[in-house]
């Protein structure tokens, strides 16, 4: 005669925090919750940082002698960032030559400093302006 063994259900205790502290996973460690659908996720308390943003400029409608300080501090924290450079010209209408002779100088240093300078949508009368100048070499269409 064959003898039946009873199923057990094992149980498990769980640890109760002492009195005044809570209970805490260690950061490195993924913390498990429920959706509401019941099925368990995880959410990673130690999250990798943020890719880095692109460093990139926005060249304002007037770029003219009335508004090169806040240009120049643009051109500057760009340059201090070590980062290849997106130049985004889209939005330009009006260029001076304080202002272009700002550009170039910006682009001279950025590639002395072995820096990519990318130029987006650059308007055809910054390359004419830039060559009638002198100032091609740095700029665009180049």
């Amino acid at each position: 005669m064959a003898v039946k063994k009873k199923a057990t259900k094992k149980i498990r205790a769980r640890k109760k925090p002492t009195r005044g502290k809570t209970a805490r996973k260690k950061r490195s460690e993924p913390a498990e919750s429920k959706s509401d659908s019941g099925e368990a996720f995880f959410i990673l308390l130690d999250a990798p940082p943020a890719p880095a943003t692109v460093n990139a400029i926005q060249l304002p409608v007037d770029c003219s002698v009335d508004n090169i300080s806040e240009l120049h501090e643009t051109l500057t924290l760009a340059l201090s960032r070590g980062e290849p450079i997106t130049v985004d010209a889209c939005a330009l209408k009006h260029l001076d030559g304080a202002s272009l002779q700002l550009l170039y100088a910006f682009a001279r240093d950025a590639v002395d400093g072995g820096l990519a300078v990318e130029w987006k949508n650059p308007p055809d009368r910054l390359g004419q302006a830039a060559a009638s100048l002198g100032l091609a070499a740095h700029l665009p269409p180049n």
